[in-house]
């Protein structure tokens, strides 16, 4: 039975928003390919299924309170670098 990971928290607009994540779920290819569901370039699931929908949301509102909008090309890729840059840290 493999333990459970301890959260780690991922950062976006310069510490303006914070959040945790299970870092098990970026090391894993089963749980990538699992979510994105054998498709290409579905990126949303996957970042969902990373952090959840709830805090997806949480940070769509976010994004929406601070700018109108969220936007895919800065705040979508804001969200996934953040997450990304924790990668080196989810070695379980």
């Amino acid at each position: 039975m493999e333990k459970k990971a301890e959260l780690v928290e991922a950062s976006i607009d310069n510490g303006g928003y914070k959040f945790k994540i299970d870092p098990q779920k970026l090391d894993d290819i089963e749980v990538i390919e699992a979510l994105s569901d054998g498709k290409q370039n579905n990126l949303l699931p996957i970042i969902k299924g990373i952090i959840g929908d709830d805090e997806f949301a949480n940070i769509k509102a976010y994004y929406v309170n601070k700018h109108g909008r969220m936007s895919i090309t800065t705040d979508l890729t804001e969200v996934v670098e953040a997450i990304f840059k924790l990668f080196p840290k989810s070695q379980a």
